[in-house]
């Protein structure tokens, strides 16, 4: 079969899902939902989205987290609902409070929603802990809990420490001597997927090693995260092939799983061993019945483990530049320490860094699946709420970027203030969805704070940053700053 016949059978396929849909549409209205308790008067949601396309372009979109949040402000609430897929009786919600959202991610028996890891099982190609539900996910999270222990992380903040020393020699140090701007965004990637690299899978990237890995992990990104979603005939496996920039990341995927299994048989002819690492745990778990299946949890710890991190500290190191006032406050407070550890510590740098995870978190948020009816209180702008449906097998998005941006729980919610966390309300610090809640929160999260506190406390220490070229915040499933030019100099106050 040439590319021809490929692409005759996509358009075919593509205009029966198209008549399909409208016929479904045509024909159907949306399902009504009811309260056992009619006493109460319960209203659904209201939409957000005019249209399943509508929200399809505005979701997958670069500027995804913006746009929900300034709707949601102008809908003055706090959940909303997007229109159903033709094929699903359940609704979509999006959930922007931070009580409804604990309540979803907090259930045991909320599942993850299978469309929304689809992305996940194209990088990997194939299914993985990430993606799945059960016996699977909870044995790999329990055998490899120890990599994460608070001893482990005392051990990589070694290396961090040493990754980072060896980047500011190697990299910083003249960049400043020659007067060059910092791609900060390409910098923090380089550095952390150094430090994942040695951490978890006691490899030494090379540099086209790392370079490459970089490159097909933006593509992947790009393409199964957000072109796929908003065109269907990319998602099916007959139609998608059809496609150039699906094959490209197909490709990339490939090479990201051949790297995985380049670092695992290096490390098994390894004569000395290292059993308090990823890989080693790994390797050694005989629940695994194949090789593949051990590479492909591989390839999600290496991105969830350096990526989400690597935009926090870029996110970090441009809200201080922007922020003249609170970088030189917080280089007050680091000289101030006496040793490496206490700067590590310091209460300025949480302040800072859980300030800039708060504006700026590592995902838009979780999707889960309600095992059960909720009625939650949605509340508006002018404090008044109504009661609010949603029902059981509703697809939930609890959205970390409002959730965080919330006006009813932060003062002036948009602005970089890491001064409000000296004393936090609790409904300020429940709000926090960073890492999300519940059984599937990150597993790496304190390795993603010992990172970000020692990079941070290393550069900010020593060196004054500015702003070249501010570049945008831009959403490829992970919110990123692109085009960011910073400048650095060594700090005078």
């Amino acid at each position: 079969m040439d590319m021809n016949d490929v692409t005759i059978i996509a358009v075919s396929i593509g205009l029966a899902v198209i008549f399909v849909t409208v016929n479904y549409l045509l024909q159907t209205s949306e399902t009504k939902t009811t309260c056992k308790d009619s006493a109460i008067r319960i209203h659904l949601p209201p939409l957000l989205f005019g249209s399943m396309k509508e929200f399809m372009d505005v979701f997958f979109g670069l500027y995804s987290p913006e746009i929900v949040v300034d709707r949601v402000r102008q809908l003055k609430t706090r959940i909303v609902r997007v229109p159903k897929l033709p094929f699903m009786s359940a609704p979509f919600i999006i959930l922007t409070d931070h009580q409804s959202a604990r309540k979803i991610l907090e259930d045991p028996k909320s599942t993850k929603f299978g469309m929304s890891t689809a992305l996940f099982v194209d990088i990997a190609r194939g299914s993985n802990f990430i993606t799945e539900e059960g016996h699977r996910w909870k044995h790999v999270r329990k055998q490899t809990s120890p990599a994460f222990s608070s001893k482990n992380i005392k051990l990589m903040v070694e290396t961090i420490s040493s990754v980072t020393d060896k980047w500011i020699e190697g990299f910083l140090e003249p960049s400043i001597k020659a007067g060059r701007g910092i791609d900060i965004l390409k910098e923090a990637n380089r550095i952390t997927a150094d430090v994942i690299s040695k951490v978890a899978f006691d490899h030494d990237f090379t540099n086209s090693e790392r370079e490459q890995f970089l490159r097909d992990l933006l593509n992947c990104w790009i393409v199964f995260g957000s072109a796929a979603p908003q065109n269907l005939l990319k998602q099916f496996k007959l139609t998608r092939l059809a496609f150039s920039d699906v094959r490209e990341a197909m490709r990339a995927s490939k090479r990201m799983v051949s790297l995985c299994e380049k670092i695992l048989q290096a490390y098994r002819e390894k004569s000395v061993k290292q059993p308090h690492k990823l890989i080693h745990m790994i390797n050694e778990d005989p629940e695994y019945d194949t090789d593949t299946e051990r590479v492909r949890d591989m390839v999600m710890y290496a991105i969830g483990g350096f990526d989400t991190t690597s935009n926090a500290i870029a996110f970090a190191l441009l809200e201080l530049a922007r922020y003249p006032e609170e970088q030189t406050r917080l280089r007050k407070a680091l000289q101030k320490c006496e040793t490496d550890e206490e700067a590590r510590y310091s209460p300025a740098l949480k302040y800072v860094a859980r300030e800039t995870l708060r504006l700026h978190p590592p995902a838009f948020g979780s999707v889960r699946v309600c095992s059960r009816d909720y009625i939650f209180e949605n509340y508006h702008d002018d404090k008044a709420a109504t009661k609010t449906l949603v029902p059981k097998g509703a697809v939930c998005i609890t959205h970390s970027y409002a959730i965080q941006r919330d006006g009813m729980v932060f003062k002036d919610p948009d602005c970089f203030d890491p001064a409000r966390w000296v004393s936090p309300s609790d409904d300020m610090m429940k709000s926090l969805f960073t890492f999300s809640l519940g059984r599937r929160n990150c597993q790496g999260q304190a390795l993603a704070y010992a990172e970000l506190h020692e990079i941070i406390s290393k550069l900010c220490r020593k060196y004054e940053f500015g702003i070249v070229k501010e570049g945008e915040a831009q959403t490829m499933v992970l919110s990123k700053p692109v085009g960011t030019i910073l400048s650095a100099k060594i700090a005078t106050k």
